[in-house]
């Protein structure tokens, strides 16, 4: 088992290169099934989630090949309904293709999807949009098998703006006869993003971004290249590396306005953030200071990726905070770790309050999940000493060479090979 290696306190200086949306690409590589034919999906990270995604794409009878930041899929084979479980339960995203293979083959059978243990993450929504559009739906022995003959286009209501369900629905009504509506859709940027990847191939897609999406359904969709979107949750990530150190760097290719909640945060608190069309420039010279109030809610609001980034930030500074979770019970978790390495926060319910520390000690910790193993990393960079992150599998899932960008920014990061392969 790998871990990360942090000497610390850090001063960053230099700059780094956005990798492409996770959130993005996933769905998108769903979607390729569509076509029929080939898709290539440019600046694609190299990550574990899309290498499994990948094994999917090849498990259903798709060729699918990563070279560098460019993948290559060919859907014009025979493609088969059934994704086999120790797939599925690596990841939240594997039933993105349920839509998919639905609407490419009039069924599909799969387990549920597994994923980062942040809290309950349940289908329902999912399954009750593909009943309104006219398929039936069955779970059995952790299984999940739908059918359907043809879709029924209408109004497809979401009960909660579920980023996934909007992304699934999408895509299974691309290719259906008629006029498809979600309303109260996610506005996540991912999903815009997804609109514009389906329409290159020839979908007709409008409304991403706003609380209503129309499908209108097309026969058929064609050959595309589209590249992915930067992936803001690891712009926000490097930002709290600095919001947790000192120094200035460069995020390029980053995009300002899709962390604009944190953004505006952090600028609060005394950071100087300079934007430009394809990248912010942030400086920070002196502690963070002030007094922050977060709740988490579906984009535009705070999300909830971003908030042990927060807490992290937070944690060794001048500021005192309250952090509301309102979307998973368990995105607190990175509060034991830190009050470890000596942090003031005290957890009542869903609220964390955050009252900063002149420093952090170094600790060994594993990472609980893929956004609060990065904030904890960013939190290792003030510890003066040596800390140690384990639990990798669940960093690597998000996040491209993350202890080789924190190098170039100057950190002393180094990923080592202990043989412990438990």
């Amino acid at each position: 088992m790998d871990i990360i290696r942090i000497h610390g306190p850090s001063h960053l200086e230099g700059e780094t290169y956005i990798q492409g949306s996770k959130n993005a690409a996933l769905p998108m590589m769903a979607a390729a099934v569509l076509n029929g034919g080939q898709t290539v999906l440019e600046n694609c990270p190299d990550i574990s989630d899309i290498r499994t995604s990948v094994e999917i794409l090849r498990s259903i009878g798709c060729t699918a090949e990563l070279s560098g930041n460019t993948l290559t899929i060919n859907s014009s084979g025979e493609i088969k309904p059934y994704i086999a479980p120790h797939l599925m339960c690596r990841l939240r995203s594997s039933f993105l293709f349920a839509g998919a293979l639905l609407a490419r083959c009039g069924e599909v059978c799969a387990a549920l999807p597994g994923g980062c243990n942040i809290g309950a993450r349940p289908i329902d929504i999912h399954l009750e949009s593909f009943k309104r559009l006219g398929a039936e739906c069955n779970i059995a022995d952790k299984d999940v098998c739908c059918r359907i003959d043809k879709i029924k286009p209408c109004d497809v209501p979401l009960r909660f703006p579920s980023v996934g369900a909007t992304e699934n629905v999408m895509i299974f009504s691309a290719l259906s006869d008629g006029v498809v509506r979600i309303v109260n859709a996610a506005c996540e940027p991912e999903i815009k993003d997804l609109q514009n990847m389906l329409n290159s191939m020839g979908a007709n897609i409008s409304g991403a971004g706003t609380p209503v999406v129309t499908v209108r359904g097309v026969r058929r969709l064609h050959d595309a290249k589209y590249g992915i979107m930067p992936d803001r949750i690891v712009a926000a990530t490097y930002l709290t590396a600095l919001a947790c150190t000192r120094g200035c760097v460069r995020l390029c290719g980053a995009s300002a306005r899709h962390i604009s909640p944190y953004v505006a945060m952090l600028r609060g608190c005394g950071m100087n953030i300079y934007t430009t069309k394809d990248s912010i420039i942030a400086e920070k010279r002196h502690r963070l200071c002030g007094v922050v109030r977060v709740r988490t809610m579906p984009y535009p609001g705070f999300a909830t990726d971003m908030q042990s980034l927060v807490m992290a930030s937070l944690a060794v500074s001048d500021a005192v905070g309250v952090v509301q979770e309102n979307i998973f019970e368990n995105r607190l978790c990175l509060a034991d770790t830190l009050c470890k390495m000596g942090a003031d926060i005290r957890i009542v319910g869903k609220t964390a309050s955050v009252k900063g520390v002149r420093s952090l000690v170094p600790v060994r910790s594993d990472a609980c999940d893929l956004r609060s193993g990065a904030a904890l990393a960013a939190a290792m960079l003030s510890a003066e000493g040596t800390s140690e992150i384990g639990n990798l599998c669940y960093i690597d899932r998000g996040y491209e060479n993350f202890e080789k960008c924190l190098t170039s920014l100057g950190a002393k990061a180094e990923r080592i090979e202990t043989g412990d392969r438990r």
